[in-house]
């Protein structure tokens, strides 16, 4: 009985060590994995699909009373806010009022109250794949920005859009405006990952339509798409549906008018007052609007080290019909989630030994190995195993609240040839 008695410790030891490597190892990718994985350029036709990847995060999932009550009351209660930011069990938040907002033409509903965005991976589409380089594109508009605070002529150069998206201080935008420590690149991105993006020579020609020059080459980490690169399909913008854009929870909350939003470009408009941008039906609107304007959608682009496989993740594909094939997504310091663009019905695979069929819940039990199974909710990665000879008892049971987060398997990443350039 004694030696039943250790068996059965030993086995709930073990299981606890797996426990806390599910739930609370920081986000690592396999990169013996991702060396494998091929990413593709886009695939053209009369629908273009693109690979895509997870890289950085951001806060874009609104966390709701009604969704997630729990979660919402913890984040409402909390005295631990630090310039509007909290980390509550490893995740990451921020809470944001009606005054924070970019525009508030989008009548979205403030309440007066605070609204809670969870931070979660970036997704990006690839939209070339050469010479050890990925460019990506940022699939959903993450966030609203004025491509300049002040209604002045202006071009890319010395705009505050610019400014915000890498940091720059006040001397390099006419609006004077520091971004040292609020902007996109800070807030997305760790060190780490800092490190593995390119700085990219930006080439701004003229407008096709105007003669209005968008200005001097730049040197950028973070940029948005010119016209030239909107139309340029070997990134996949064949037509309108291949640029069309939806946006994240926060994004909507910050002026974007979801579903689909209207976004900048880095191209001028008619005068240099104006900036081309992209209509919510997918068009170039080459006249432009205001530089001023509050409620234009910001559509990050970056290029990343592509041999840095550790730092990124494989997440599917999108097509421009709207056809998502997902993968599941992972934030550092987070337990895995699936996207809520994902729906784990009969169809969907979640790895090669994880599979959701039509007589699976998520009420399944979980197998340790052929003698031992507990009722959990998942199967257990098959890196995770158990003595075959250890076996639970009748009278050993485990709390029906125990759950176990799924396993993420990502898939490798190749490396590319030749250099990518813009607007050559």
């Amino acid at each position: 009985m004694r030696k039943m008695s250790n068996k059965i410790v030993a086995g709930v030891l073990a299981l606890a060590l797996a426990i806390g490597s599910i739930l609370y190892s920081p986000f690592k990718i396999n990169s013996a994995a991702a060396a494998t994985y091929n990413l593709n350029n886009p695939k053209l036709g009369d629908v273009v699909t693109w690979d895509c990847v997870y890289f950085g995060s951001y806060p874009q999932k609104e966390i709701t009373s009604s969704d997630q009550p729990t979660i919402y009351n913890r984040l409402v209660s909390s005295g631990n806010w630090d310039n509007n930011k909290l980390v509550l069990d490893g995740v990451k938040y921020l809470r944001i009022q009606k005054d924070d907002a970019s525009s508030t033409g989008n009548k979205f509903d403030w309440d007066g109250k605070y609204h809670y965005y969870q931070y979660t991976s970036i997704k990006w589409r690839v939209l070339n794949s050469d010479n050890n380089k990925l460019v990506l594109l940022s699939d959903k508009a993450l966030d609203v920005q004025q491509y300049n605070t002040i209604a002045k002529r202006v071009k890319w150069e010395n705009s505050t859009l610019r400014s915000w998206l890498n940091g720059y201080d006040g001397s390099n935008n006419i609006a004077s405006v520091d971004y040292n420590s609020d902007s996109f690149l800070r807030t997305a991105f760790t060190d780490t990952e800092c490190n593995i993006i390119l700085p990219q020579e930006l080439k701004n020609p003229a407008s096709s339509t105007y003669s209005v020059s968008a200005g001097n080459n730049t040197t950028d980490k973070v940029f948005i798409l010119s016209e030239s690169d909107l139309n340029n399909s070997g990134y996949g913008f064949s037509s309108e549906a291949s640029r069309k854009l939806s946006c994240t929870d926060f994004a909507n909350a910050m002026g974007a008018t979801a579903p689909a939003v209207s976004y900048w470009s880095r191209t001028q408009g008619k005068t240099e007052l104006s900036e081309l941008y992209v209509t919510k039906e997918g068009s170039l609107y080459t006249k432009g609007y205001s530089v001023a304007y509050t409620a234009n959608a910001v559509r990050a682009a970056i290029v990343i080290d592509a041999t840095a496989t550790s730092e990124y993740a494989y997440a599917g594909t999108i097509s421009s019909n709207g056809d998502i094939h997902e993968e599941e997504t992972t934030t550092k310091g987070e337990t895995t989630t699936l996207d809520e663009t994902t729906t784990l019905d009969e169809t969907t695979t979640l790895d090669e030994t994880t599979t959701k069929d039509e007589t699976t819940t998520k009420e399944e039990t979980t197998t340790l190995d052929e003698t031992t199974t507990l009722d959990e909710t998942t199967t257990l990665d098959e890196t995770t195993t158990f003595d075959e000879t250890t076996t639970l008892d009748e009278t050993t049971t485990f709390d029906e609240t125990t759950t176990f987060d799924e396993t993420t398997t990502f898939d490798e990443t190749t490396t590319f040839d030749e250099t990518t350039t813009f607007d050559e």
